[in-house]
């Protein structure tokens, strides 16, 4: 049997939004009976997570393959973004989300591709986009990129609608990487460790960093202007 005719034909009676739960519900589970076992406070037992996520070898690797399967468990990715700039470092934290993204990015563009099947709410939500991706894919998922449009939506509808991996995949590397940098630094500012002790301070705060965050967010905007600009271009007889 071929994998999307088994998506079409069985994982479609399971509604995601059960998975999800399911998911959710055996991880705070863990997490109870971890935490019931060392007998931790939860100030206690976020500490020693982060003394883990800071100094473990496998952290990194943990943290993108979380990274890479948050959108079938609807995990808040931009929480993981802001705590890994607070607990890895601006440039480790960057490289180590951008990896996670694309990942991420591709296993839900090819789970779309799978299903094959557009829905009415994934019409609706894109309206005159899912034209224009067809159009112009490269340049349109780039301005989406830039632009802050919801990442698993572009990256469902991409794998549905079958656009080329190769402009959906460069688009992507491109388009998410001032995102994730704004998003990086921004966690970059918070000093995760006297947060956890003294709650938010302006101690815990590092203005530099939070400077640093709104640069970048203006300098993509900035980029995603001008990527409109040049994909109404391209778009236009």
């Amino acid at each position: 049997m071929r994998l999307a005719t088994f998506f079409r034909t069985r994982s479609l009676r399971i509604p995601a939004t059960w998975v999800a739960a399911v998911l959710w519900c055996s991880f705070i589970v863990v997490a109870y009976l971890y935490y019931g076992s060392r007998g931790l406070s939860v100030r206690e037992l976020l500490f020693e997570l982060f003394t883990f996520f800071a100094t473990d070898p496998r952290a990194p690797l943990l943290y993108i393959l979380v990274y890479m399967l948050q959108p079938f468990a609807f995990m808040p990715s931009t929480v993981f973004t802001i705590l890994a700039g607070s607990i890895f470092g601006f440039w480790p934290a960057l490289l180590y989300t951008i990896i996670g993204v694309n990942l991420s990015a591709t296993a839900v563009y090819w789970t779309g591709r799978a299903l094959a099947q557009p829905t009415p709410g994934l019409i609706a939500g894109l309206g005159n986009w899912i034209g224009a991706l067809r159009q112009s894919p490269f340049l349109t998922i780039l301005f989406l990129r830039l632009a802050y449009f919801p990442f698993d939506v572009v990256n469902f509808a991409s794998g549905i609608l079958r656009l080329r991996y190769g402009a959906f995949t460069i688009a992507t590397a491109l388009g998410s990487i001032p995102g994730i940098a704004t998003i990086t630094s921004m966690g970059t500012a918070l000093d995760l460790s006297t947060f956890l002790e003294k709650g938010l301070t302006t101690s815990a705060i590092n203005p530099h960093m939070l400077l640093l965050s709104l640069g970048l967010f203006l300098l993509s905007v900035v980029i995603a202007e001008a990527a409109r600009r040049l994909q109404t271009t391209s778009a236009k007889p």
